[in-house]
């Protein structure tokens, strides 16, 4: 299931592409044009995997992965800052709006909840979460000898890993349990790492 999220992302990327390079010169001179095919392909990505029940997320992610290395080159100027800005924009917009999603869920969970249990996730997620940076910072190093991370960038990578989450918010919420233990927890964990590292 995982490899076919991924698949259909890069394919719909790929399609787009030569879609970006086939068209008319009169489309490829509209960067309004240009860019809301952009922006309807990537959520065509997304739709396809949902309807198949697969992982619409992973598969934006990998779809934008394509189209920005593909697409990219065949956007206009003008296109190009404008996609920039829309997606900037977006972005902004879907983190304002999960923060307020997820304030207004608080007061909605109810059912079994362990602050000791919460505050273990967190810590647990923090110290693996350095371990996993150090170590591959360390492999990093050995397989390239030019290439080291300084410790103060090592503890950058962490932090700027621990502070996204509103992905797995949104994950847990997908879980169906009757008593929302999984969600509670995850809620809390999140609203910890806000707390600490934003």
């Amino acid at each position: 299931l995982l490899i076919t999220a991924i698949l259909i992302g890069v394919l719909v990327a790929l399609a787009t592409s030569l879609l970006f390079r086939l068209l008319s010169p009169s489309f490829q001179t509209d960067p309004l044009r240009q860019v809301l095919l952009l922006i309807m392909c990537n959520y065509l990505s997304y739709g396809i995997a949902e309807s198949l029940e697969l992982s619409g997320t992973l598969t934006l992610l990998f779809c934008t992965f394509t189209l920005s290395h593909y697409a990219y080159r065949n956007l206009s100027p003008a296109s190009r800052a404008g996609a920039g800005l829309a997606f900037e924009l977006m972005a902004a917009l879907a983190e304002a709006f999960s923060f307020v999603y997820i304030g207004l869920t608080l007061a909605g969970l109810s059912g079994k909840y362990s602050a000791r249990f919460s505050l273990l996730v967190f810590v647990s997620l923090c110290v693996v979460r350095l371990l996993v940076v150090g170590l591959l910072s360390l492999l990093i190093r050995r397989w390239d000898g030019r290439v080291a991370l300084s410790l103060k960038e090592q503890l950058a990578l962490a932090v700027a890993g621990m502070m996204r989450g509103n992905v797995s918010w949104a994950q847990a919420l997908q879980v169906r349990l009757m008593d929302h233990e999984i969600a509670s927890t995850v809620l809390v964990v999140v609203l910890m790492g806000m707390g600490v590292f934003e």
